[in-house]
């Protein structure tokens, strides 16, 4: 009996026996789950190559010139309003008109005490005039030669004394009249740069102190990224010097472009344990005309560019795949894990566990769970 047993099994083993599956596939998927090929696959194979670590930034903006302007000086009155709010302006382009503020009686009295002045200068070089003329004809008449040495020494001095005089008198009165002209000069506030008017601060009418804000002036946006990081983009990475890439934008707006990093709030030495924030500076050197033109246009960064990425540094020789090839499911502990399916030579598809370090980039640096060479499906199809 035990016999004839035998004999049925190996017959059963013989007719099922072309339907077995290679080993590969059998040590990671059981055996209810291993299923012929019924599609085709579009596939690629794990390689060796140079890692590009990376990551990813968000929440960018392109950096403005901004330009508050002040007023300095005495009290002034503002007569005359140029421009308004969001109104676009030149460099030195006029946006308001100050007078001095004066009265008028005070004014005048001014203008009086002036024309006294310098009434009472030209009398006085007339006086002068005349005390150097008949000291000369004196000094001219003497016949005493020692005499007459000493009354040129008299006359040498009183001519040094008269000019001194004739220059602090003018230097004043030149002084007391700029600054009645002044009282009576309007005063041109003017744009310091290309841009928009974002406030006007005053009114005609208006009477603007020392350091009063008259208007604000926001310049075109520059080639120049902030980046606002957080704890989920690990700061602290960032540098000095290292490179960006930017990808074009989502909607085919924009078009590649690289740029360096300028500035960062963090470094690794002095980073805050209690600050998950932080931020950093790029410039985007090189730019076409073309994208310059957006830039300054106003089109946001999220527009031009799919992404912002920092390429921190590269490791070689490791086994990479598209990260497109790469599937994950969450376990009963919440534990992420991430799998690939392995297309065979025998055209069996495996699902097959790998452990990879992903950074944000095209491609997973796979640590475990495969070998170079082995085919992964990134595309299938119905056959």
């Amino acid at each position: 009996m035990c016999r004839n047993k035998r004999l049925l099994l190996l017959v059963i083993f013989a007719l099922f026996a072309p339907l077995a599956v290679s080993p590969d596939a059998a040590e990671v998927l059981p055996s209810d789950e291993i299923r012929e090929s019924r599609y085709s696959y579009e596939t690629v194979e794990a390689v060796y190559g140079s890692f590009p670590v990376s990551m990813k930034f968000g929440r960018t903006s392109f950096l403005k010139r901004e330009s508050r302007i002040l007023h300095s000086g005495a009290d002034m009155i503002v007569t005359e309003v140029r421009k308004e709010s969001s109104d676009e302006v030149a460099e030195n382009e006029v946006l308001l008109v100050l007078m001095p503020l004066q009265d008028e009686l005070e004014t005048a009295k001014k203008e009086r005490s002036l024309e006294r002045k310098r009434e009472a200068y030209l009398r006085r070089r007339t006086e002068i005039d005349r005390e150097i003329a008949a000291a000369e004809k004196t000094m001219n008449e003497t016949a005493d030669a020692a005499l007459r040495e000493l009354q040129s020494l008299e006359l040498q001095k009183t001519q040094v004394l008269y000019q001194q005089y004739v220059f602090t008198e003018e230097h004043e009165i030149a002084r007391l009249q700029a600054e009645i002209d002044a009282l009576k000069t309007a005063v041109e506030i003017v744009s310091p740069i290309d841009g928009i008017v974002g406030k006007i601060h005053v009114k005609s009418g208006s009477v603007v102190k020392d350091g009063d804000t008259l208007a604000e002036i926001s310049g075109k946006p520059a080639p120049i990224l902030r980046i606002q990081q957080n704890e989920n983009e690990r700061i602290a990475r960032a540098h000095y010097g290292q490179k960006l890439h930017f990808p074009s934008g989502k909607e085919g707006t924009g078009e590649e472009a690289e740029g360096f990093l300028a500035a960062s709030s963090k470094i690794p030495e002095m980073s805050a344990a209690d600050r998950t924030d932080g931020w950093s500076i790029a410039v985007l050197p090189d730019l076409s005309p073309e994208l310059l033109a957006e830039i300054e246009g106003g089109t946001l960064p999220g527009r031009l560019f799919s992404e912002v990425r920092l390429e921190e540094r590269f490791v070689e020789n490791v086994l990479m795949i598209p990260k497109e090839a790469v599937r994950s499911e969450e376990t009963t502990g919440l534990r992420t894990v991430y799998y690939v399916r392995v297309l065979n030579e025998d055209g069996q598809v495996n699902r097959r566990n790998i452990q990879i370090l992903e950074e944000d980039a095209e491609y997973v640096w796979v640590i475990s769970g495969l070998e170079a060479g082995e085919k992964v499906v990134v595309k299938e199809r119905s056959s």
